[in-house]
C-alpha cells in the first residue's frame, strides 16, 4: 500500500496556512492515526472474518481501511487479485471519497487500485481491486450473488446510519458468510466502520472482534461558540445566515463555512438572507451561498466538487447543508454553524404512513459536524443551541436511533425476500422491528402484487427488485411493461421519487386550480380528475417549446418556469433522474429505443399512466368521509386534500393517492391524486376487492343537481310515510305542511346553487 503523504508540522504562521489550504484538503494527515496501528488490524483480520472499527472522525477510516484490508488478504492470498467492494450511504461520498482515496495515493481512478460505480457511471475495470459504491448497489449484489463470489472482502462504512439498505446487508453479509462455508470457500472477510460503531455488532457475526481508535484531536484549534439559549425552531435559518455573515466581515480567513440545517426549505431561507446581507455589505462579488442536499443530482455534484477543487482563498463558499455533510466533508472548512435540527422519517404502524419530523439531533451527530473543523486551519464551531440543551439527553439523547425502528420496512422485507430470505420472521436482526412492523411491510407487498401466498415474490415482485427506487414507485414501472406509457411513468416517478413540490406556490394568495388552470389538465366537459396529467401538461410544455404560447416559445427553460412559478431545480433533478431510470438494464430493449425526450400524449395514454399509478399505490385509496377521506383499509381517517390539488374544491367519492404527508401535529394531507372507480381499480388489480380495500366505496352522484333531486326525493318518500290521511287533517296542519314543504324546497334550491358554485370554483 503506498505510504501516506508526511503531515505538515503544525503552527506555522497565517501566511502559510492560507497558501497551502488547498493542497493540504487532498493531502490529509489523518490517515497517519490507522497507520500506526496497521499491523494490529492487519492481525484481527488474520484471525476473525469480521472486524469492526470504532474509529472517531479524522482518523481515515473511510480511506485507509480498506487499503489495510487490502494489504492483509494479499499477505494471505499472494499472487491472488484480491478484489474489494467498500460501501458508502450516498453516491456523493462514494464518488467524493474515491477519488480523493485515489489523488493521495498517486493513481487514476479507474486504474489496478481505486475504482467508483453507481448505475451507468462506471469507472473501474476488472483489475481494479477496491471498488467505491453506493449501499443499494451492494445490497443489489448480495440479491443477485448470495454468496458474492467475485470478491473476497466488504467493507460498509458509517454504519451508525442504519438505514434500511445497510440493515439488509448487515442480514446479507452475515448470510454470505454461511454461503462461502456451505460452499467450502474461503472465508469472506468484512470490515464495518463508524465514529460510532457498537460492540453488538461485532457480537451479530460469528468470529466478529471490535477494534477502537480514538478520533483525533484537531490539528488545528477549533472553539466551540454555544447560544445561552437556542431560538424558535421557525427562527434558526435566519439568525445562522446573520451569524454567518457577521463571522464572515469580523474575520475574513481562508476556507468554506459550512451551516447545517434540516431540509430544503430552511436552506432557502438561509440563503436568501445571507445573500441579501451579502449585497448589503457590498461582498457579494466575494461569498457566494450555496445549498447541499445529497442524492445525485447535477446541481449537488457540481457544487460537491467545486468545495473541494476551488481555493477557498479565491472563491469561498457558504454552504449550507443536511446531515449529507455530517460525514465524508473532505473540503477546507474554516467555521461551521450547527442548526441542531434533523429531519426525519417517522413510521406509523397502524396506518402504514410514514411521516417527515424534524427533531434535535443526537450528540454523537454533534461530534461528527464539529469533526469537519481543524483539518486544514483553525476553526470556530457555533451550535445555534445552549450548551446545558446539548447535555439534556431529553433534548439530545446519545445516540440516534436505528432506522429499521423508525421508517417503513416494505423495502426491507423486499430485500429479504429477493436474497431467498421467505420467512422474514424468522431473521436475526441486530435490532429486531417488532411483528407489527413486519405484518404491514408484508401486506404492503401483497396489495403491491409482489408475493405469491407462500411467500415468495412474484414476477411482479422479481421485478421490482431491479429497480433502485422505493416500492411503490418500482411498482409503477413493473406495470409499466404491460402498458407502454413509459416516458410519462418515468417522468412521473422522477417526480415522486424528488419528493418536492414543482409548483411555487402559496395557497394563502390564490386557489390553486386559478392560477395553474392553463396547466390543469382536463377532458371535454369533465371537470380535472388527475393532478399527474397536469404534471405532465407542464412536463410537456418545459421540454417542448413549439407546446407554448407563442411569446413564450424562444424562452428557455429557466425563464418559463420562473414566469408561471415552477420550480426549476425540481424540473432539472426530474430529468436527471428520468434519464437515470430509463437507462435501468430493466428498461433496456424493451422498448425499441427512441426513448429520453419524447412529447407524451396525455390523452392517448391517460388509462395506461392510470393503471400504472393505480398499481402501484394500491395501498393508498382513499375513500370520501365527508369532507375528508380515509385509507381503503378503513385506517387512518380525516386526511385532507392538499391545496397544491386539482381535488382542493371538489371531493370525490374514491381516490387513489401518490403522496400523503402526515405533519408533525398528526394532520394528513393528500397530494397526487387521481379521481378512480371501484371498477377501474379492480381491473389493474382484481385481488384487492377479495383483501377488503375497495368495498366501502359509496355512490356518490356525479353532480350537485343529481344530489340535490337525490334529496329532494328523500324528503318526500319522508313526508309521504309520515303524512296522515288528508280528509282528517285540520285547515291548521294543511298550511303549516304546505309551509314546511316550501321550505325544504327553497333550502334544497339554495344548497343546489351552492354546490354548484362550489363545484365550478364560483
Amino acid at each position: 500500500m503506498p505510504a501516506p503523504a508526511e503531515a505538515p508540522t503544525a503552527n506555522r504562521s497565517s501566511e502559510a496556512t492560507r497558501s497551502e489550504v488547498r493542497s493540504q484538503s487532498v493531502q490529509p494527515r489523518e490517515l497517519s492515526l490507522i497507520e500506526g496501528r496497521k499491523e494490529e488490524l492487519i492481525g484481527y483480520f488474520r484471525t476473525h472474518n469480521t472486524v469492526v472499527l470504532k474509529a472517531g472522525t479524522g482518523t481515515g477510516k473511510s480511506t485507509t481501511g480498506p487499503l489495510i484490508l487490502l494489504e492483509a488478504l494479499q499477505r494471505e492470498n499472494p499472487g491472488k487479485k484480491v478484489k474489494i467492494l467498500v460501501a458508502e450511504p450516498r453516491q456523493m461520498l462514494a464518488e467524493g471519497i474515491s477519488d480523493h482515496v485515489a489523488k493521495t495515493n498517486g493513481v487514476p481512478l479507474g486504474g489496478d487500485l481505486i475504482g467508483f460505480y453507481h448505475g451507468d457511471d462506471h469507472k473501474y475495470s476488472d483489475q481494479t481491486q477496491i471498488v467505491y459504491t453506493v449501499n443499494g448497489s451492494l445490497r443489489k449484489r448480495i440479491e443477485e450473488d448470495k454468496a458474492l463470489s467475485k470478491y473476497d472482502a466488504v467493507c460498509l462504512d458509517e454504519i451508525h446510519l442504519r438505514d434500511r439498505d445497510q440493515e439488509a446487508i448487515l442480514i446479507g453479509l452475515k448470510e454470505v458468510q454461511k454461503e462461502r462455508k456451505k460452499r467450502g470457500l474461503k472465508p469472506f472477510k468484512i470490515l464495518i466502520t463508524s465514529a460510532n460503531a457498537e460492540q453488538k455488532q461485532a457480537d451479530y457475526y460469528d468470529n466478529g472482534v471490535m477494534m477502537e481508535i480514538e478520533g483525533q484531536k484537531p490539528r488545528y484549534d477549533v472553539k466551540e461558540h454555544f447560544l445561552d439559549k437556542a431560538p424558535d425552531v421557525e427562527n434558526i435559518p435566519i439568525e445562522m445566515a446573520r451569524l454567518a455573515a457577521k463571522v464572515i466581515k469580523e474575520k475574513r480567513r481562508p476556507g468554506h463555512l459550512l451551516g447545517f440545517l434540516p431540509g430544503r426549505r430552511e436552506i432557502q431561507i438561509a440563503q436568501k438572507e445571507f445573500d441579501r446581507i451579502m449585497r448589503e455589505e457590498g461582498l457579494a462579488d466575494k461569498y457566494k451561498s450555496a445549498s447541499l442536499t445529497g442524492g445525485g443530482g447535477e446541481e449537488n455534484k457540481a457544487l460537491q466538487k467545486k468545495l473541494q477543487d476551488d481555493d477557498p482563498n479565491i472563491n469561498p463558499i457558504m454552504a449550507f447543508a443536511t446531515d449529507v455533510a455530517d460525514a465524508g466533508a473532505t473540503f477546507a472548512i474554516s467555521d461551521a454553524f450547527d442548526g441542531g435540527l434533523i429531519r426525519t422519517m417517522v413510521y406509523d404502524k397502524e396506518s402504514g404512513l410514514e411521516s417527515l419530523q424534524t427533531r434535535h439531533h443526537a450528540v454523537s451527530q454533534y461530534i461528527q459536524r464539529k469533526g469537519r473543523l481543524g483539518r486544514i486551519s483553525d476553526g470556530d464551531f457555533y451550535a445555534m443551541y445552549s450548551e446545558e440543551e446539548l447535555n439534556n439527553p431529553g433534548i439530545h439523547p446519545k445516540d440516534a436511533p436505528p432506522s429499521i425502528l423508525m421508517e417503513d420496512l416494505t423495502p426491507l422485507v423486499l430485500s429479504l425476500k429477493a436474497m431467498g430470505i421467505t420467512d422474514v420472521y424468522a431473521v436475526d436482526y441486530m435490532d429486531h422491528p417488532g411483528k407489527e412492523k413486519l405484518d404491514m411491510a408484508v401486506g404492503t407487498l401483497n396489495v403491491l402484487g409482489a408475493l405469491k401466498p407462500d411467500g415468495t415474490l412474484t414476477d411482479e415482485g422479481k421485478a421490482m427488485v431491479e429497480l433502485p427506487l422505493d416500492s411503490h414507485l418500482a411498482r409503477i414501472l413493473v406495470e409499466v411493461k404491460k402498458r407502454g406509457c413509459v416516458e410519462a411513468a418515468s417522468v412521473l416517478v422522477a417526480f415522486l421519487n424528488s419528493n418536492r413540490s414543482v409548483f411555487a406556490y402559496n395557497p394563502r394568495s390564490e386557489q390553486f386550480d386559478k392560477k395553474y388552470a392553463r396547466y390543469i389538465y382536463t377532458e371535454p366537459n369533465k371537470p380535472p380528475d388527475s393532478d399527474y396529467l397536469t404534471l405532465l401538461k407542464v412536463w410537456n410544455e418545459y421540454n417542448h417549446p413549439e407546446l407554448r404560447e407563442e411569446n413564450e416559445r424562444q424562452m428557455s427553460g429557466e425563464d418559463w418556469a420562473l414566469k408561471h412559478g415552477f420550480s426549476i431545480s425540481v424540473l432539472k433533478d426530474v430529468n436527471t433522474t428520468k434519464n437515470e431510470i430509463l437507462q435501468e438494464d430493466f428498461f433496456k430493449g424493451a422498448f425499441g429505443g427512441g426513448l429520453g425526450n419524447l412529447e407524451i400524449d396525455i390523452a392517448g395514454q391517460a388509462d395506461a399512466i392510470k393503471a400504472c399509478i393505480v398499481a402501484g399505490f394500491a395501498d393508498k385509496i382513499l375513500l370520501r368521509d365527508g369532507d375528508t377521506y380515509a385509507l381503503g383499509n378503513g385506517k387512518r381517517p380525516g386526511i385532507q386534500i392538499d391545496q397544491k390539488s386539482v381535488f382542493a374544491q371538489r371531493r370525490p367519492g374514491m381516490l387513489i393517492s401518490g403522496a400523503i404527508r402526515v405533519q408533525e401535529g398528526g394532520r394528513a394531507f393528500a397530494s397526487m391524486n387521481w379521481e378512480v372507480t371501484k371498477e377501474f381499480v379492480k381491473g389493474v388489480a382484481p385481488y384487492l376487492e377479495e383483501m377488503g380495500l375497495v368495498e366501502k366505496e359509496q355512490e356518490v352522484p356525479k353532480t350537485a343537481a343529481e344530489q340535490v333531486k337525490n334529496e329532494l326525493q328523500t324528503e318526500a318518500a319522508k313526508a309521504s310515510k309520515s303524512s296522515v290521511p288528508a280528509e282528517s287533517e285540520s285547515k291548521e296542519q294543511k298550511a303549516e305542511k304546505k309551509l314546511s314543504i316550501i321550505g325544504k324546497i327553497k333550502q334544497a334550491f339554495k344548497t343546489f346553487f351552492d354546490r354548484i358554485k362550489a363545484f365550478w370554483g364560483l
